[in-house]
């Protein structure tokens, strides 16, 4: 075994021991057990908040965000219409919370953040508020890059 390296996220804290490398091989395998006092974090099947309840409220400070997809039923509540697969935008804030969204809007926009390099990290958090915008179509929502 090499050293355990502690990995933190938010307020969440797991710790994974590395294997040493195969001879001729630089891949480690890293692994983990849940104790009493750490659980493991799976951002897709991770328990999450709806971005909506956030919509024209206070900024939230974002240290990591993923953009995952789901398969939905193309007529919302309509089990025998066909699956899709959406896109689903992942969000873990600073205080420890994950939001995740659907919207095409704030999907859009955090493909176009990752893009362009602008990845938040904890030492480099980014400020977003949750907004809604007017289109020909109705009402769409997204989010705004704050100071």
């Amino acid at each position: 075994m090499n050293e355990n390296t502690t990995l933190t996220n938010g307020n969440a804290n797991n710790t994974f021991a590395v294997t040493s490398p195969v001879e001729g091989n630089t891949n480690q395998i890293r692994y983990s057990t849940t104790t009493d006092t750490t659980d493991l974090f799976n951002i897709v099947t991770g328990k999450s908040e709806n971005c909506k309840a956030l919509i024209g409220g206070a900024p939230i400070e974002v240290v990591a965000m993923a953009i995952t997809g789901a398969n939905v039923h193309e007529v919302k509540d309509d089990e025998d219409s066909p699956e899709v697969n959406k896109p689903v935008c992942h969000f873990l804030t600073s205080d420890g919370k994950h939001y995740s969204s659907m919207s095409n809007g704030i999907c859009r926009n955090a493909a176009a953040l990752l893009e362009v390099g602008l990845t938040p990290t904890e030492s480099t958090p980014i400020k977003i508020q949750f907004v809604t915008v007017e289109t020909k179509k109705g009402t769409a929502y997204t989010f705004n890059l704050i100071k």
